[in-house]
């Protein structure tokens, strides 16, 4: 089954970098958190397109971290609204119900430097 792999571009908002969009955890007023997930939702809706990612029925996602200071999956987990909601207007999947979202995979790995924080999603098309 076809597979894709993406590194998640980072938006900048106000004058903050963000990898992946707040966790719960977070300390981000609700009005900068609306801000935070709508330019991460934008941006990786491009990055959907311009992979040329076509619809899909079912999908298995596997989300990987790499940071210096590795978060907690839960916290990782959370910030999946996001990834979720730019699948949808991407139009990949219908909806993100476990009809077409079957797996969501989340690992979590150091990175030894600054340069090589990264956020990586890969997209598994299924039967």
């Amino acid at each position: 089954m076809p597979q894709w792999l993406l590194e998640i571009l980072p938006v900048t908002v106000s004058g903050k970098l963000w990898r992946l969009p707040p966790s719960l955890n977070a300390r981000v007023h609700w009005a900068e958190r609306y801000k935070i997930n709508k330019a991460f939702q934008e941006s990786l809706y491009w990055q959907l397109k311009d992979a040329g990612i076509p619809k899909c029925q079912r999908i298995n996602v596997t989300i990987q971290t790499f940071s210096c200071h590795p978060q907690d999956l839960d916290n990782i987990a959370a910030s999946f609204k996001g990834i979720g909601d730019a699948l949808i207007y991407a139009e990949v999947i219908p909806n993100d119900s476990p009809e077409y979202l079957r797996t969501l995979i989340i690992k979590s790995d150091k990175a030894n430097s600054k340069k090589e924080e990264r956020v990586l999603l890969m997209i598994e098309e299924i039967e």
